[in-house]
């Protein structure tokens, strides 16, 4: 077995790879259909906060958020884990 293989697109990252895959663009809307949110999300207690973010732990589900011990990793005020299979693609 003294063949040689080339790997194809292998200087392309993972992660930048996945995106031009599924036409996913930086900084772009993602849709998508089954989300949860990683703990904690951020409070606005008595609608003191007037905006349309609308993702607040008085608004989520319960169902919808992962258990404290799943904490986030960035400090984005929320962070959302997503399967593969709820990120709904647009066609072109």
């Amino acid at each position: 077995m003294n063949e040689k293989f080339l790997i194809y697109e292998a200087h392309v990252p993972y992660k930048l790879q996945f995106l031009i895959d599924n036409n996913l663009y930086g900084m772009d809307q993602m849709n998508l259909k089954e989300v949860q949110f990683r703990y904690p999300l951020p409070s606005n207690k008595n609608n003191q906060i007037e905006d349309s973010f609308g993702f607040y732990k008085e608004t989520v589900e319960e169902k919808l958020i992962l258990p404290p011990k799943i904490l986030k990793i960035s400090n984005s005020p929320v962070e959302m884990d997503v399967d593969f299979n709820g990120l709904l693609f647009s066609i072109f």
